[in-house]
């Protein structure tokens, strides 16, 4: 038999308490000679063949004693392969799942669409045109909207999900904000207001928009469950707060969730079961570098904004005003160090911190 501690490649695994390389690479390479050959492969020989793929058993032999640099790096992308095509099975069935419910028509007339543009203060970018049409056509499919809105601080995200529920409002529904922090909870709650509160009739009054976070006094939390229990509250805005049992809505029809990533699956399915298969927009500024088109991981489709809108803010760099305060501070000869998030890889492939040294 072919050596299996030297003149090899040689599997180096983590070991606990009284365990030896030697001894778990005996054990490990008895296991895959026995039952791998035994192993199904579920990829049919179409597909293997179309990628250039190693059968299963071939891989899982490689992946632990390889024969060559190039036998290793077959098995590696088979696995990988693997690993993707299931996560991708799993998520096209949970997107049929999602499209197989009914869903809530919203229709939005150009008409009553063209009152509310007119009402915000600035025009819309392209961008946000392209997501409100987008929006607008989930909205009226039948199949409950399931959408990522992706876009910068300042793009334009919250009139985006302002419009989206005024278009549920008008048709009877209700809509709910969620916000992971009580501070943009009340932002989210400001700027909501001043897009919707007006005197018009097309408008919400301020009373049926509402704002529910821990803070809240209890006296105003028993008068908002209330208002959202008979429906005299359209849009409620707040924190986890709004997954707590007594909430209860009239017509949820419309669920946003803002820094959807900082929220657990089970706390965003906790608001979906708030109405009966409500439309739902989870908005990030937090740029994803996907693997796929849309549909998105998750089951979701995206729409993405990728310019402010006027009078949006445009982020600080923040390592150009930082640098203004330390180069005086380092000029002194006090020595700095500056803490990066920047990965790099070495020449053994390991990844770690890259440090930029600031000039002294």
């Amino acid at each position: 038999p072919k050596q299996l501690h030297t003149n090899r490649i040689v599997p180096v695994y983590p070991l606990t308490k009284d365990i030896t390389q030697k001894w778990l690479r005996k054990v490990i390479h008895s296991v895959v000679e026995q039952f791998v050959p035994y192993k199904q492969d579920p990829l049919p020989e179409t597909i293997r063949r179309d990628n250039h793929l190693p059968p299963l058993s071939d891989a899982l032999r490689q992946i632990h004693f390889p024969d060559s640099d190039q036998d290793l790096q077959k098995a590696r992308q088979r696995l990988a392969f693997d690993e993707l095509f299931l996560l991708q099975m799993g998520v096209l069935e949970q997107k049929k799942q999602w499209e197989s419910r009914p869903g809530e028509v919203f229709e939005s007339p150009e008409d009553w669409l063209e009152v509310q543009l007119k009402a915000l203060p600035f025009e819309l970018t392209a961008a946000q045109q392209n997501a409100l049409d987008q929006v607008r056509g989930d909205l009226g499919s039948g199949t409950p909207m399931n959408r990522l809105l992706q876009g910068d601080v300042g793009s334009g995200k919250t009139v985006i999900a302002a419009l989206a529920a005024m278009i549920v409002i008008r048709g009877g529904g209700q809509a709910a904000v969620m916000a992971p922090t009580s501070i943009l909870a009340e932002q989210h709650f400001q700027s909501l207001s001043s897009l919707l509160v007006r005197d018009d009739q097309t408008a919400l009054k301020q009373p049926e928009v509402r704002l529910l976070i821990g803070a809240t006094p209890e006296n105003e939390k028993a008068a908002i469950r209330e208002g959202l229990a008979n429906g005299t509250i359209k849009l409620v805005v707040g924190t986890h707060a709004l997954l707590q049992d007594p909430v209860n809505f009239h017509n949820l029809q419309l669920a946003v969730v803002d820094e959807q990533h900082r929220f657990g699956v089970e706390q965003r399915g906790l608001l979906r079961q708030k109405g009966e298969n409500p439309h739902l927009l989870v908005m990030t500024a937090t740029p994803r570098k996907s693997l796929w088109p849309d549909p998105q991981p998750g089951g979701t489709w995206q729409s993405s904004l990728y310019h402010l809108s006027p009078g949006g803010r445009k982020r600080k760099d923040r390592r150009q005003s930082s640098r203004g305060r330390i180069q005086p501070t380092a000029k002194r000869g006090f020595s700095i160090l500056s803490a990066g998030t920047a990965a790099r890889t070495d020449e053994r492939g390991r990844q770690g911190c890259h440090h930029d040294p600031l000039p002294r």
